[in-house]
């Protein structure tokens, strides 16, 4: 009875460990420039909701590109989550800011280890963690928005 009992909470957690936890809700990006004299940018915006509520993920790293942000490294990456509608939203935002030398504006003063680019076949790549097990999702398509010109 035991051993039955071992065996199906073992097969209960491989399942909710083998499904897909994330569903794209929106992926967007918008180039912008202006504000500060010379300065430009984009905003990436990446909202997925998972329809468990209990098991909440921990973001590792986020891939866009070759470009990787990594939660509480830099300050141009933003996360939060919240229930909607009986699903757990998430929600990443990245602002990346440049002066008129090229230069990150949100970075200069800031050590960002340099870690090797992960292979992936969308535009882009969420590296995260459920029941401390690391899980990586992949983003096909990022809507583009048409770009702001700030006076």
């Amino acid at each position: 009875m035991q051993n039955s009992i071992f065996i199906s909470l073992l097969i209960l957690v491989f399942n909710s460990l083998s499904a897909q936890d994330l569903k794209v809700i929106e992926a967007t990006k918008q180039n912008w420039a202006g504000g500060v004299c010379c300065s430009y940018g984009t905003n990436y915006t990446f909202s997925f909701e998972s329809a468990d509520t209990l098991q909440t993920i921990s973001i590792d790293t986020l891939w866009i590109g070759k470009q990787y942000y990594v939660e509480n490294q830099t300050r141009r990456f933003s996360f939060s989550k919240a229930i909607q509608n009986d699903k757990m939203i998430y929600h990443i935002t990245v602002a990346d800011s440049y002066n008129s030398r090229g230069i990150e504006t949100y970075n200069e003063f800031e050590e960002i280890p340099v870690i090797n680019p992960l292979k992936y076949k969308g535009q882009a790549c969420i590296v995260y963690h459920v029941l401390n097990r690391r899980k990586i999702f992949e983003i096909e398509n990022i809507i583009e928005y048409a770009a702001i010109a700030y006076p």
